[in-house]
């Protein structure tokens, strides 16, 4: 019965934080991904974000023709995405157990995303994505005025 508890609780440890592990070819330590970043990467909000972000980026670099394409390029190369995935990863804890996540990712392994299905985790996810378009137009109004332009207005 104490081994059984100690496997669950090495267990629940195991998925509740990310593990270390020494790589002993570089002498570095890398971190081992959560379950819920494992989960935040299956779905498809992050790769969808990205790619209207830059589809964003496009249209704006259309608008505005005095800002050198090379500008623009380094706008969509250096954003950030950090900030959000951080939220749907904190959003993610927040409406589902370890197990949950763990169960929803084995059964759509074989499938390229797992759907949001929750309608309260769709609707989260929706208000962290219009809190990351403020991160984003700041990001592109720092590089526009580092390099001597104009900022956006929306």
């Amino acid at each position: 019965m104490r081994n059984i508890i100690f496997l669950l609780l090495a267990t629940i440890n195991l998925f509740s934080k990310p593990l270390e592990h020494k790589d002993h070819h570089i002498g570095k330590i890398t971190m081992q991904p959560t379950i819920a970043e494992v989960y935040y990467s299956r779905l498809e909000v992050s790769t969808r974000l990205p790619y209207f972000a830059g589809k964003f980026i496009d249209r704006k670099a259309k608008q505005r023709t005095e800002v050198p394409p090379a500008i623009w390029q380094t706008i969509k190369n250096s954003v950030d995405y950090t900030p959000f995935k951080n939220a749907a990863i904190q959003l993610l804890n927040n409406n589902f157990t370890t197990a949950q996540m763990q169960e929803t990712i084995n059964e759509y392994q074989a499938k390229p995303y797992i759907p949001i299905v929750s309608l309260k985790l769709r609707n989260e996810l929706q208000l962290a994505s219009q809190d990351f378009d403020t991160v984003l137009l700041n990001h592109i109004n720092t590089v526009l005025i580092a390099n001597g332009y104009q900022t956006l207005t929306l």
